[in-house]
């Protein structure tokens, strides 16, 4: 008979946790689509530079999902560093990333030239920003913390989080052949980024370092 009751308990519990995690998701993604657009300018103004600026909005923004973290159950030490990923060891992301992306690299300098007129911020924003806060929130929240603090599964958790991910990047053409090639490249990437995260013992620093690089 207790051994029901624990597990009753165990299900009410990660139940919670789930309800939790897609409640302060969603208060993240409504504040984040009102609000990110007109503090970002605001922010970089404020610190003389894009980057910077990109980087403190995109932290403030977090907020809404750093509070539901911190509402799971059960409590762990080191909270935020553990359950974002980020106390794995971040050599071993950068070294992954470079051996997987160098072979990437090596094939552009054959077949393409290296633009020397690219703007620095504009770089950093589309690669080490975008990609570091993308991997917390879709690698580190979304699909990892609802994958071990629910009973939702590993399949269903990467599927959702791939389809959201890959959803939210449709933005970026309004061809429905580009379109379709959007969403199969940004869903099987997150597919594969997420299986890495959890292969890796959920070191955010491996999908980050691939994201960025």
């Amino acid at each position: 008979m207790r051994g029901i009751i624990l597990l009753k308990k165990k299900m009410s519990t990660k139940s919670l946790n789930l309800l939790v995690l897609f409640l302060f998701f969603g208060i993240y993604f409504i504040l984040d689509n009102l609000f990110f657009a007109r503090l970002q300018p605001t922010m970089s103004n404020y610190v003389h530079s894009r980057f910077l600026g990109h980087v403190l909005t995109y932290s403030i923004s977090l907020g809404p999902l750093l509070l539901g973290a911190t509402l799971l159950k059960p409590k762990v030490p080191n909270e935020f560093l553990e359950k974002f990923g980020l106390k794995g060891s971040f050599l071993q992301g950068l070294s992954f990333g470079i051996i997987a992306t160098l072979p990437m690299f090596l094939g552009y300098a054959l077949v393409f030239t290296f633009n020397r007129k690219i703007d620095p911020n504009t770089l950093l924003i589309n690669s080490v920003s975008s990609g570091f806060f993308e991997e917390v929130i879709f690698r580190a929240y979304f699909f990892g913390l609802v994958y071990r603090y629910t009973r939702l599964g590993f399949i269903p958790s990467i599927l959702a989080t791939s389809f959201l991910f890959a959803i939210l990047h449709l933005y970026q053409s309004q061809d429905l052949g580009e379109l379709a090639l959007i969403f199969c490249t940004t869903f099987f990437g997150s597919i594969l980024f997420s299986w890495l995260y959890a292969e890796w013992s959920f070191n955010l620093w491996i999908p980050i370092a691939l994201h960025v690089l």
